[in-house]
């Protein structure tokens, strides 16, 4: 529970957490994220810090879910499912990290 300005936002809790994913450049890439709230919220996806707009890269999946498709150099960093109250603006987030696999040659 979180009090902001005397009202509360409450997330019944993060069903589904991000993981941590390594994939090969140029592959697809999904990270998963769920939640339950009695408030009225909506979510976005952040790669370091930075919303991402969903566009034919970044896709935001009726699950929650964010698809990446193709990966592409720039690509790897810290992605977060943020979850934001509608009425207090109040936010919480859970993280997870792309990395690109070894390419052997």
């Amino acid at each position: 529970m979180f009090a902001a300005n005397h009202s509360t936002f409450t997330i019944a809790g993060f069903t589904t957490l991000p993981s941590d994913t390594i994939v090969a450049r140029g592959s697809l890439a999904i990270f998963d994220c769920s939640f339950t709230s009695s408030e009225s919220v909506f979510l976005a996806w952040h790669k370091d810090g930075t919303v991402l707009a969903p566009s034919s890269k970044y896709t935001y999946l009726i699950n929650s879910s964010l698809l990446i498709d193709p990966t592409e150099s720039g690509d790897e960093g810290t992605y977060s499912c943020v979850v934001t109250n509608r009425n207090t603006l109040q936010s919480v987030s859970q993280n997870a990290s792309l990395t690109f696999a070894c390419e052997l040659r």
